[in-house]
């Protein structure tokens, strides 16, 4: 049985307003290196993360420091070893119970691993460390990537509707306060996996769309194979959907930024 991913509405946010809760301790779905491990899992000590390579690349603000892009996170090569190892690996369904529990609609595959060595190796080497080194968000600073590493799959007409990511609260003054997505695939591309079969079409659809407080559209990421999208979230984070795929298969890294003291 497909168990759905607790999203839940906090008690001072708008009515009919969705978060995605990204605790690791709430996941279902997740494992650690000693944990058993299940469907839609991996230990990462029994399978090897694709190695990357140090990248060097520039921020660009879409909406402030609400919404900022960076390409070349990861190169062509290292998003098509990702996912081979997404495949390798297995995803699990996952999918949620709908508006009548305050969850929003979700249909898509997922992985979860918990890995700080794959976090940091991702922090320090897509050149997110460099990138966020000086910025600030009150009194606290850029830490690193939460161990809590998530592989999504979308095929045809999956999506995962409206909603607004949580804020994970990780101890001594440290929580996460930006959403990572790294797109593996591109808008117009073909992933490793569609290359197999000349009959499979490139990908169309999958955008990353925000919203504003009155839900007009404030920014419409498309899917570039190796781009690294940060939205901040928790209190500060915009309502925001992943738009269904319309043909080809779109897949994403997702991780989150820690911020501290």
């Amino acid at each position: 049985m497909v168990r759905a991913a607790r999203i839940s509405s906090p008690s001072n946010a708008p009515a009919g307003l969705k978060r995605e809760l990204t605790n690791p301790s709430l996941s279902p779905w997740m494992v650690n290196k000693k944990a058993k491990q299940a469907p839609g899992q991996v230990a990462s000590s029994h399978r090897k993360f694709p190695s990357i390579c140090q990248k060097h690349t520039e921020l660009q603000q879409l909406r402030g420091h609400e919404i900022m892009v960076a390409e070349n996170g990861l190169s062509q090569s290292e998003c098509d070893a990702i996912i081979n190892f997404a495949e390798v690996t297995k995803f699990q369904h996952q999918s949620s119970r709908g508006a009548t529990h305050n969850e929003a609609f979700r249909d898509n595959e997922r992985i979860a691993l918990q890995d700080q060595d794959i976090a940091t190796e991702l922090w320090e080497r897509t050149g997110l460390a460099e990138l966020l080194k000086a910025h600030q968000i009150g009194n606290s600073s850029a830490k690193g990537l939460n161990a809590n590493i998530r592989l999504y799959k979308y095929m045809p007409g999956q999506r995962f509707g409206r909603h607004i990511d949580e804020s994970v609260q990780l101890g001594n003054g440290r929580q996460t306060r930006y959403t990572l997505l790294i797109y593996l695939c591109g808008h117009g591309s073909q992933s490793l996996i569609s290359k197999a079969s000349s009959q499979q079409p490139r990908l169309q659809g999958g955008a990353t769309i925000f919203y504003d407080d009155r839900g007009r559209v404030a920014a419409s990421v498309q899917p570039r194979s190796g781009m690294m999208l940060l939205h901040l979230h928790g209190n500060d984070c915009l309502e925001h959907e992943a738009a269904p795929v319309r043909a080809g298969v779109k897949y994403i890294l997702r991780s989150d930024v820690i911020y501290g003291p």
